[in-house]
């Protein structure tokens, strides 16, 4: 008996299925590649907005009583008391303006981090904060789109990694290699060309994000 046709529908699923898994995949390289720098990079922000906050509290009694509550929500974690330290810092984040809010809620998600959980909720919240530091909020935007390769594409998000993209933002060129993989998982052609475009015309991209994106830009059909 001759052997059965394959249904052409069936295989372009297939295809269609294939295609979509190595798009995921390739977000989840590009969340690999830098995920190992979060830690880091957290420590590095706190310390910075920590430092920040310390010269400043001259400026009265709230100021210093903050900078004490902040150091017993940090001694706490550091003792492995997570939950009773989170709560401390989220408590602190609450009541407290300016900067005592930023710093208390990067080093919840740094706590979060280095727990092997997801810190997501408290990135974008730094991010959508409008009193905060503008290196501040960029710094918690990127580490935001960093680690929501699993997480929803919301209209929210995608404004979020939008305005990383930016030619004079310094986190530019990684969040146009993401914004181009999340084009290629809605199956916008048109607009993963243009992301990677701008990556490998641009004459400030580093040489491996270039090549990267040169390597995605062979893999898409002529007709985009």
């Amino acid at each position: 008996m001759a052997p059965r046709a394959s249904d052409p529908a069936q295989g372009d699923a297939f295809i269609r299925e294939v295609d979509g898994d190595l798009r995921e995949e390739r977000l989840r390289q590009i969340w690999k590649r830098h995920g190992g720098l979060i830690v880091a990079m957290v420590v590095v922000i706190v310390v910075l907005v920590g430092g920040y906050e310390a010269w400043k509290q001259w400026q009265g009694k709230q100021a210093v009583a903050h900078a004490l509550r902040y150091d017993a929500a940090v001694v706490l974690i550091e003792s492995g008391r997570t939950s009773e330290g989170d709560a401390a810092l989220a408590a602190l984040a609450a009541e407290a303006n300016g900067g005592y809010r930023v710093v208390a809620t990067l080093r919840r998600a740094a706590a979060l981090v280095t727990q092997g959980k997801s810190a997501l909720a408290l990135w974008e919240q730094v991010a959508n904060d409008s009193a905060a530091p503008q290196p501040y909020r960029e710094a918690a935007a990127f580490l935001a789109v960093l680690s929501s390769v699993d997480a929803p594409d919301t209209p929210e998000r995608a404004a979020l990694l939008e305005s990383l993209t930016a030619d004079t933002n310094p986190w530019r060129f990684s969040a146009l290699e993401v914004s181009a993989v999340r084009a290629l998982q809605r199956n916008d052609t048109i607009a993963a060309r243009a992301f990677l475009h701008r990556l490998t015309d641009g004459p400030e991209t580093p040489a491996g994000v270039r090549s990267r994106a040169n390597a995605l830009l062979q893999g898409l059909s002529p007709a985009g």
